[in-house]
């Protein structure tokens, strides 16, 4: 059976609409790094108070490929933390998609 998943992305974060309803996220766009393992969304969120120099809020606001500097690791980017979140939703949401359709504003004020 063919589904489709639409994903929200703004500058906050993702949100994922599959067919039949289902809702993914919200997913805050927030990452923390920490020890090269990297944490995503709502995760990252929780655990941010905890070792908030290691956040990235702005990953999704301000996608670049510029390396991010201390206290991230060498060359990590914004891009590269973007791409760590999105392969984190597909994870979840990948069985029985066979097609994904993004939602991105045109605009940024």
């Amino acid at each position: 059976m063919a589904r489709a998943l639409a994903l929200d992305v703004s500058d906050g974060g993702l949100i994922g609409l599959a067919e039949g309803g289902a809702v993914l996220g919200p997913s805050p766009g927030m990452a923390l790094v920490e020890g090269g393992h990297s944490l995503f969304g709502e995760e990252a969120r929780r655990r941010s108070r905890l070792s908030p120099r290691l956040v990235a809020s702005d990953c999704w606001a301000r996608l670049d490929t510029e390396p991010l500097g201390p206290p991230f690791p060498e060359g990590l980017s914004r891009a590269d933390l973007v791409h760590g979140h999105l392969e984190g939703i597909w994870k979840s949401a990948r069985r029985g998609t066979t097609e994904v359709v993004l939602a991105v504003p045109g605009v940024h004020g």
